[in-house]
């Protein structure tokens, strides 16, 4: 039995695991699928929004570069963070759509904030750094010298840096026109060991005779390494749209699994004042303002479904634990029934067997001619054994009605120690020299069903009785409405006592002295009906029988 009860819990769980696996797998995609949707909507409400700002600053300023620089800058989304890779995902644009003309774009171009050289204090501009603009103003040999400077290793630790000392600009883009190595110390990056290694004059000059600013001695300008030698600069996302996808208001476009371009754009008439008292009126310039994101959403969200997938794991996990416990225990109940009845139809043959042989030897040799003496005894032991059977099948009839739990208790008072004595008076000769003891102590009138209560009286000490070893005392005592029946009992061992309640289940297992194992079950039962508590203890080989009744 307990090799089929594991290859059946064994079994059991397999298909329990499987099934909710599957259903993990198909609760965690839709919850990733609705995060993903959902986050698709906060991208394209949070780009949109971005827009409105971005274009109220540079509307607000008459399209200024100090204005554009700002709107640009504003949330600081071009800038590169010292201590967080920039992943450069974003793209801002103002064009003059008459002329067609950029005043900003910061595709190929990296934010940088450069001070000038100033008697009074040292301002700092924010502006775009081209990558093309600037290779082209290099030229190829200087910049491998350049980049054979910065990517040179010293023994020291200290590190080479290159800086602009000479620029002008042009709206928010810089031209620098000279660059410098320095050498920074390692230990204080705030100091140049040696301020002049190389100096580097580029082939960037005015066009339109604009201003040239040389750096301060407080700012250094450094131009960002990664952004020069591994073209670490924002992307052209909107290059990627189509022309008529870059003058939609709002869209979003998906370039990969999880990757989309989010893209707002807006339409602006620059406006100026004649006066105070005379309306504002458009100027005929039409400015065209373009935002947009690339952004991957599993990027974006990836915390939050590793979240929501391990609580959904966790979840059916314990679904899957309390089910496997839950099924576990109705497979094991039945399994447990149907070893019950094969007991059942075991102890059933066994015990019906013997007085069945009985009465067909005897009704056997009724055929038979013998003498009235005999016949009148051979047909005294069949009438025994048709009792023994008739009493057996009512046993049966008896526990079951008790096991069903649907008898109705007919509830009266009565002294438990008067039932106790009437009861063992029905046992006048005991076999093997054994003896009854009989005591009594307190008040003991209760309110049961006495003729239950005397069934499972009789049957305890018939069992008392059967069970106990010769030449010994059944001690029966009662006192304060509880039963205590002690008999001394060959060896038994505790872990016996766990099931000896169940039917057809006895001690001796030999089956040496008469019994069907259904005594202490119908005694169990009647217990239960009446929410009596009793215990069942064997000590020094004395097994003893205790109820309480407060009743």
């Amino acid at each position: 039995m307990e090799k089929k009860l594991k290859k059946e819990r064994n079994k059991l769980c397999r298909r329990i695991v499987i099934i909710l696996f599957a259903v993990w797998v198909a609760v965690s995609v839709l919850f990733c699928a609705a995060r993903l949707s959902m986050e698709k909507i906060n991208v394209q409400s949070r780009v949109l929004a971005e827009l409105s700002e971005k274009t109220q600053l540079v509307s607000y300023g008459n399209f200024e570069p100090d204005f554009i620089s700002e709107a640009i800058t504003h949330n600081n989304d071009f800038i590169d963070k010292s201590n967080k890779p920039n992943k450069f995902d974003k793209q801002f644009t103002v064009i003059n759509s008459r002329l067609y003309y950029v005043i900003a774009d910061t595709a190929k171009s990296v934010v940088v904030r450069f001070g000038i050289k100033n008697n009074d204090y040292s301002p700092k501009f924010t502006v775009l750094l081209n990558y093309d603009k600037l290779r082209k103003a290099i030229g190829e040999k200087r910049y491998k010298k350049i980049a054979g400077y910065l990517n040179s290793k010293r023994p020291d630790g200290n590190y080479y840096e290159l800086i602009c000392t000479k620029f002008y600009m042009e709206n928010i883009d810089v031209y620098p026109m000279e660059l410098k190595i320095v050498l920074v110390d390692a230990n204080d990056k705030r100091f140049t060991i040696n301020d002049n290694i190389e100096v580097f004059k580029l082939n960037n000059a005015p066009k339109n005779k604009e201003e040239i600013y040389e750096s301060s001695e407080v700012s250094r300008n450094t131009i960002p390494e990664d952004f020069l030698l591994r073209k670490k600069y924002n992307r052209d996302i909107i290059s990627e749209l189509t022309p008529k996808e870059q003058r939609e208001l709002v869209c979003f476009k998906q370039t990969g699994m999880f990757e989309y371009i989010f893209y707002a754009t807006d339409n602006l008439n620059l406006l100026e004042t004649e006066s105070i008292s005379k309306l504002i009126k458009p100027k005929n310039d039409t400015w065209f303002v373009q935002y947009a994101a690339k952004v991957n959403l599993f990027d974006n969200c990836k915390n939050d479904l590793a979240l929501g997938v391990s609580v959904i794991f966790g979840l059916v996990t314990i679904i899957t634990v309390i089910l496997c416990v839950m099924i576990w225990n109705m497979v094991k109940q039945q399994i447990i029934g149907e070893q019950k009845r094969l007991d059942f139809t075991n102890a059933l043959a066994h015990d019906i067997k013997t007085p069945l042989f009985v009465i067909s030897g005897y009704a056997y040799s009724l055929k038979e001619k013998i003498d009235n003496g005999e016949r009148d005894s051979y047909i005294e032991k069949i009438l025994d054994q048709t009792e023994a059977i008739n009493n057996l099948v009512r046993r049966m009839i008896e526990h079951s009605k008790l096991d069903s739990y649907k008898i109705k208790l007919s509830v009266s008072e009565f002294d438990l120690y008067e039932l106790i004595k009437d009861t063992a008076g029905s046992f006048v000769k005991l076999p093997d020299g054994k003896k009854i003891k009989l005591s009594q102590g307190g008040n003991n009138v209760i309110k049961a069903d006495k003729e239950l209560i005397k069934e499972a009286a009789l049957n305890l000490i018939d069992n008392a009785v059967k069970y106990s070893v010769s030449d010994s005392v059944i001690e029966i005592k009662v006192e304060n409405k509880a039963l205590t029946i002690s008999n001394p009992c060959e060896h038994i061992e505790k872990s016996d006592l766990k099931n000896i309640t169940e039917a057809y289940v006895r001690m001796d297992k030999s089956r040496h002295k008469k019994g069907n194992g259904l005594g202490l079950s119908i005694v169990n039962s009647i217990m239960n009906l009446h929410e009596a508590k009793y215990s069942i203890n064997v000590k020094d080989n004395v097994f003893t029988f205790k109820v309480v009744f407060n009743l």
